[in-house]
């Protein structure tokens, strides 16, 4: 699974921006995390087609980057996360980000972004 990465201005209407060039390509957002920090604005996608969303955003003037990530499913209960992250910093893996894909009463579905995750699935 890829990732489009984008640090971009943290400005009023970035969000907006980007998700309505996106929608006028037919791509859907299947997952997102954003953030600003009064200088940069830094969005996180997965979507239903990553290459054609790179290309289209740097026709935009952005400079997103591709990024490996992988779904982790876990149980939707107290203490999992921190049992997944244990596990994780225990074999020396970096995790860059992490973001929910879906969520049940029963499962939870997270998005991770590690610097290694050849061997963050050898571990899980």
């Amino acid at each position: 699974m890829k990732e489009i990465f984008l640090q971009v201005g943290d400005r009023v209407g970035i969000l907006a921006e980007v998700a309505e060039i996106l929608g006028n390509y037919g791509i859907n957002i299947e997952a997102i995390s954003a953030y600003g920090d009064g200088q940069r604005g830094l969005i996180r996608l997965v979507t239903n087609d990553s290459e054609t969303a790179r290309r289209v955003l740097e026709r935009r003037g952005y400079a997103p980057q591709l990024k490996e990530a992988m779904v982790i499913q876990m149980k939707n209960r107290p203490g999992e996360l921190a049992k997944y992250a244990k596990k994780i910093a225990a074999a020396n893996i970096n995790i860059e980000a992490v973001y929910l894909l879906s969520k049940t009463k029963d499962t939870v579905e997270l998005i991770v972004c590690a610097d290694n995750l050849d061997k963050l699935k050898e571990v899980l």
